[in-house]
């Protein structure tokens, strides 16, 4: 690997626990503070130019839009919950 000098820091696992995380071979792991936030098999692996910090900051935007709808659309489910018990109650 000192060869090659990749843009991103190279880590090794047990094979169990590589397959059971990656599940691909060859894989790429995005990881900040402990957390997997994305993964990519080798044929979706963003190209060197994209290794960058902007990565994370993408990665973490659209992991955010993802929660926002999730939330958005759990809120809708709770209103209309609430307004057919409602209105079961009032017949």
């Amino acid at each position: 690997m000192d060869r090659y000098q990749p843009a991103f820091d190279v880590c090794t696992t047990d094979e169990t626990t590589l397959k059971t995380i990656v599940r691909a071979n060859p894989g790429l792991l995005l990881l900040h503070r402990g957390t997997i936030l994305d993964k990519w098999n080798f044929r979706d692996a963003p190209s060197a130019r994209e290794l960058s910090n902007q990565l994370l900051s993408a990665v973490l935007l659209r992991q955010h839009r993802q929660f926002d709808t999730i939330l958005v659309l759990v809120l809708a489910l709770a209103v209309f919950l609430v307004y057919s018990l409602v209105k079961g109650i009032r017949h």
